[in-house]
């Protein structure tokens, strides 16, 4: 077996512990459901988004979930600045992927739906750069041989 095969299947079992190794403990704990809800109901009001947006990127994982959720909310604008949102969060985002692919084939506003697949563009972009990292992690590393 080629390096390269050896360094791909590495990778595709490193990416699979990504999540468990790059998530701090206690992160997302001081963000209280309660505090994600109100964060994401001002996403509707010019003032107060830039501050919403911060607090939610912020919480990263914790708040991808009600993020997901707020994709099918009734007002198009909460829809279109939660999938924003979930855009500036990258990788920590991958949660709501399926929330995102939904929105961008079956949402009523182009510009919701239009959002989704940027939204779904800036995770995988995300993704590729951690790819690329634990790759070189991967291979570069010397090969030691037991024996």
């Amino acid at each position: 077996m080629g390096l390269r095969v050896r360094c791909r299947r590495s990778i595709v079992v490193a990416l699979t512990a990504v999540p468990f190794f790059l998530t701090p403990v206690g992160y997302g704990q001081t963000c209280p459901a309660t505090s994600l809800n109100q964060a994401i109901e001002q996403l509707q009001h010019a003032q107060q988004r830039p501050e919403a947006q911060k607090a939610l990127t912020q919480c990263g994982e914790a708040a991808a979930k009600p993020l997901a959720t707020a994709l099918s909310d009734s007002q198009p604008a909460t829809r279109l600045y939660a999938a924003q949102t979930l855009a500036q969060m990258g990788w920590q985002a991958k949660s709501a992927v399926p929330a995102l692919v939904a929105a961008s084939q079956e949402d009523s506003d182009l510009q919701v739906r239009s959002s989704a697949i940027w939204t779904l563009t800036k995770i995988a972009q995300a993704s590729q750069t951690q790819s690329e990292q634990w790759q070189g992690w991967q291979c570069d590393r010397p090969s030691r041989r037991l024996g």
